[in-house]
C-alpha cells in the first residue's frame, strides 16, 4: 500500500486551508437552488454506526520506496521466519525467558522491527518487571512510531511504574494510530478514569446519501436522509459529493469538507441543542482557543479517522503528537 494510493482516494487532507473560504449554509443552500442536481429530503432515524471492526493491524511501518514512503508490513523468511514462530508458542505457554531467546533471534536478522522488540518488552512486562520491558518498548517506539502497539505498550509499562504523565500521552497516541481497536479503547478509558480524565463519545453523523432515478424528472435524484439536527451537515455533504465541480473547486480537501458541514450545523441550531451535542461544543472550544491546528485536528480525529484509520500514515509524528494533545488538553475537557 503506497502513501500516494492513499492520496488517490481524495483524502487530501490539508491542500491551501487557508486559501479557501469555508461557505456558510445558506450559500450552500443557494448552491443547491440554482443546481441542475436536485435534491430530496428524507428525515429517519439511523442507528449507532459500529466502527469497531474498522481497525489497523500490528506490524505495519513507513519505509522509503521508489515513489517516495510506502506502508510496508513485517514478513519474516528463512530461519528467522522459524525463530518467531517457535518464540511465538513458547510466548502462549508462558515459557517468556525461552520464547525472549528465540525473539532476540529474529532481531538479530531484522534488527529494525519494533514488532519484534515489543514482544520482547513483553517477555519481561508478563514477569513483572516493567523498568526493563519500557527499555524495550521505548526503543521499539524509537525504530518505528507508528507502532500503536509499541506506544500502547510503552503506556502500561510506564503507568505501572507510576509515570501517570507518559502513561496517558502514550495511550492516546496509540488511540490516534490506531481509531478503531475496541481493546485499545477499553485500555485508553481505564487509564483515563483511573487518572481523572474525560474521553467516551464518538462523532456520529446521523445521515445518509443515496441516489435514485426519478422517471417523471428522467433523471437520478440526490436522496439526503437525515436525522433532525443533522439536516444542514448531511445538505453540505451532500453538495461535496454530488454537485458537479464543487469538491473539485475546494480542492476536494477532506479536512475542509468536515470543518464545512460541522460550521453549517452549528450555524444552524440553536443554542439550546447545541448543548445536547458534546462533539459540536468542542468544535467551538477547539474554535476559541486561539490555538493553531486545533479546529483540524478535531476534524482529523473525531470526523475523518473514524471512517479512514489508514491515512494515519499521511500524517507526520509531529501531527500524531499534536492530535494526542488536543485530546488531552482540550477535547478531554468538555463533559457530555
Amino acid at each position: 500500500m503506497k502513501k500516494t494510493l492513499l492520496i488517490a482516494v481524495g483524502l487530501m487532507l490539508f491542500g491551501s486551508l487557508t486559501a479557501q473560504k469555508i461557505h456558510s449554509i445558506s450559500e450552500i443552500i443557494g448552491i443547491m437552488d440554482k443546481s441542475d442536481v436536485t435534491y430530496s429530503l428524507y428525515e429517519e432515524t439511523f442507528p449507532a454506526t459500529d466502527f469497531s471492526q474498522n481497525v489497523l493491524a500490528h506490524g505495519y511501518y513507513l519505509a522509503d520506496g521508489e515513489n517516495g514512503a510506502e506502508v510496508k508490513k513485517y514478513e519474516f523468511e528463512g530461519e528467522a521466519a522459524k525463530e518467531y514462530e517457535q518464540a511465538e508458542d513458547l510466548f502462549r505457554q508462558d515459557e517468556f525467558e525461552e520464547a525472549r531467546r528465540h525473539y532476540q533471534k529474529v532481531l538479530e536478522a531484522y534488527p529494525a522491527c519494533s514488532q519484534v522488540m515489543v514482544y520482547i518488552g513483553d517477555t519481561y512486562y508478563q514477569r513483572h518487571q516493567a523498568f526493563l520491558a519500557r527499555d524495550w518498548y521505548e526503543k521499539a517506539v524509537a525504530a518505528n512510531y507508528y507502532d500503536f502497539l509499541a506506544h500502547w505498550a510503552l503506556a502500561n509499562a510506564c503507568y505501572a511504574n507510576g509515570d501517570s504523565e507518559r502513561a496517558l500521552k502514550e495511550i492516546t497516541i496509540a488511540k490516534v494510530l490506531n481509531r478503531n481497536n475496541p481493546r485499545l479503547q477499553q485500555r485508553l478509558e481505564g487509564i483515563y478514569t483511573a487518572l481523572k480524565k474525560n474521553y467516551n463519545w464518538v462523532f456520529d453523523p446521523a445521515y445518509r446519501l443515496s441516489t435514485e432515478y426519478n422517471e417523471e424528472r428522467e433523471k437520478d435524484v440526490v436522496q439526503i436522509h437525515y436525522t433532525g439536527d443533522w439536516l444542514a451537515y448531511a445538505v453540505v455533504k451532500a453538495v461535496w459529493q454530488y454537485e458537479p465541480g464543487y469538491a473539485e473547486s475546494m480542492d476536494n480537501n477532506a479536512v475542509l469538507r468536515e470543518k464545512e458541514a460541522i460550521a453549517g450545523m452549528y450555524t444552524a441550531l440553536d443554542k439550546k441543542t447545541l448543548k445536547k451535542h458534546i462533539a459540536l461544543r468542542v468544535f467551538e472550544k477547539s474554535v476559541n482557543s486561539g490555538q493553531a491546528g486545533m479546529v483540524d485536528y478535531f476534524v482529523i480525529f473525531d470526523c475523518i479517522l473514524p471512517q479512514h484509520p489508514e491515512i494515519i500514515f499521511e500524517l507526520s509524528e509531529g501531527d500524531v503528537s499534536a492530535i494526542a494533545d488536543y485530546i488531552l488538553n482540550l477535547r478531554s475537557t468538555v463533559k457530555k
